[in-house]
């Protein structure tokens, strides 16, 4: 049976499981495509202010329909780790209008995917690679830390 654990985490409230994600984004942004952490982070744009959006409705309001449904299907195939690949093909698709762009027209260029050919962002999206394993392995530490911060609390409060 097809399990659907991942799901919650992606439009969760708690700020913990929020942070963390865009802090394991952020480091796969720097990795895969430096150039535009570089270009976000120069002119103090937070990752945070679109793909808090994108994710929390699953690229709906950024994908042509059809494409958000075959993204919907892989990911609860794959899991989680797929939602961060798909946001680093969106990206990647958009590299170079972001690059030469002025940040009042972010929006626009963000619009411009609807507009595209699914093969042509499908292509791209399927040319990013995300480790589930690694993804997995910052979850299994982020549950640790908050397991550990939980033992602590419940120590101090006995003392």
């Amino acid at each position: 049976m097809l399990s659907l654990a991942h799901l919650p985490a992606l439009v969760t409230r708690e700020q913990d499981d929020i942070q963390w994600r865009f802090q394991f984004f952020n480091t796969l942004l720097k990795r895969e495509i430096p150039s535009l952490y570089e270009f976000f982070t120069g002119l103090k744009i937070p990752i945070e202010s679109f793909l808090e959006k994108w994710i929390s409705c699953l690229f709906l309001n950024i994908l042509p329909f059809n494409l958000a449904l075959r993204v919907w299907d892989i990911i609860l195939l794959k899991g989680e780790a797929y939602v961060y690949q798909v946001t680093l093909g969106i990206l990647k698709y958009l590299e170079s209008d972001l690059l030469n762009s002025k940040i009042a027209r972010l929006e626009e260029i963000f619009a411009r995917v609807k507009e595209a050919e699914e093969q042509v962002i499908f292509l791209i999206i399927s040319s990013v690679k995300v480790s589930v394993h690694e993804f997995e392995e910052q979850l299994i530490l982020q549950r640790m830390g908050e397991q550990k911060g939980q033992i602590l609390m419940c120590y101090a409060q006995e003392i």
